[in-house]
């Protein structure tokens, strides 16, 4: 339907099918009065999500580039925000623990994620690149400063999957020695990584890697 310019979706759906809007590609604006209700709707591909066409959403008819998700909540389902172009950054809540396939896909203008506990974040678990906004923002913030020399909390224990996946931005690391783990591609295509830091050899050596972290830095 090339002639479909705007949609407007009640918080009453809950799925919307495969290729629901396939080649809508007349579509501009997304219209919707909750995003609870929209991080609750399943997606069957992206394109049944508007927004891979439309590239903008009005959350209550205002425009929104920088997205704060509510707090509470633990999940982001798949194609969530697949192909929404105008999404400039996003603040991810400590309640979040999983963001699944694809959630972010073709978020091409996404430049800074927020969130204020790195603990959390590493808890998260991606289910793949598309799935972390990092691949395009390339921008962590923490607790509002930009990171580029991470400091992992010593309450963690592994790091997750893909957790820093395409963080371009990031020059150091220190990893404590509670980190027993660190996932399937934690560090890909961190190219900035330069140096990382331990205070104990044996720990390191205990470390299951799973992931390509000395393959930048010295």
């Amino acid at each position: 339907c090339t002639g479909l310019t705007i949609i407007t979706m009640p918080d009453s759906v809950t799925s919307i099918g495969e290729t629901a809007f396939y080649r809508c590609t007349g579509l501009k604006k997304v219209y919707i009065s909750d995003m609870t209700a929209w991080l609750n709707i399943s997606f069957g591909d992206n394109s049944s999500n508007p927004l891979y066409y439309s590239h903008d959403l009005y959350l209550n008819d205002e425009l929104v580039t920088n997205l704060v998700i509510p707090n509470g909540i633990t999940s982001i389902k798949p194609y969530a925000f697949s192909g929404w172009l105008g999404l400039t950054s996003i603040t991810i809540p400590d309640s979040v623990t999983s963001i699944n396939r694809y959630a972010f896909l073709k978020c091409a203008k996404l430049e800074r994620v927020y969130i204020a506990d790195i603990t959390a974040w590493c808890n998260i678990k991606f289910e793949n690149e598309f799935s972390n906004p990092l691949y395009y923002a390339n921008n962590l913030y923490l607790n509002g400063e930009l990171v580029t020399d991470l400091v992992i909390s010593n309450d963690v224990t592994s790091i997750c999957g893909r957790a820093f996946y395409g963080y371009t931005g990031l020059a150091s690391i220190l990893i404590p020695n509670s980190v027993k783990l660190i996932g399937q591609s934690a560090f890909d295509d961190c190219s900035g990584l330069e140096r990382v830091y331990i205070t104990d050899m044996s720990a390191w050596c205990n470390i299951s890697f799973f992931s390509k972290l000395n393959y930048y830095q010295t």
